[in-house]
């Protein structure tokens, strides 16, 4: 996922800076190359369909985290826990 992931953000950027000539925000290029877009509501540059793989991310770093205090939740109140977190996003 990761090569595909570097090949299109970079084939993204070339296109962006032929095309509309806009100069490249540092801090958002950083947060592309590291994969960080979805921790600062950023769109990665150049190919903005990469939000996904940033979110992705994000979701693979919290995972272990979140894992054992959902585990504890007793089953007769997962389903509410379930509503409300769809409620959040």
């Amino acid at each position: 996922l990761a090569p595909m992931y570097y090949l299109t953000l970079i084939l993204g950027i070339v296109a962006q800076h032929l095309i509309s000539q806009v100069p490249i925000d540092t801090f958002n290029l950083i947060l592309s190359v590291l994969g960080l877009t979805s921790w600062f509501l950023q769109f990665p540059i150049g190919a903005a369909w990469l939000w996904t793989i940033s979110t992705m991310m994000f979701f693979y770093l919290c995972f272990p985290a979140l894992a054992p205090r959902v585990q504890r939740i007793k089953p007769e109140n997962l389903r509410a826990f379930a509503l409300v977190m769809y409620a959040l996003q």
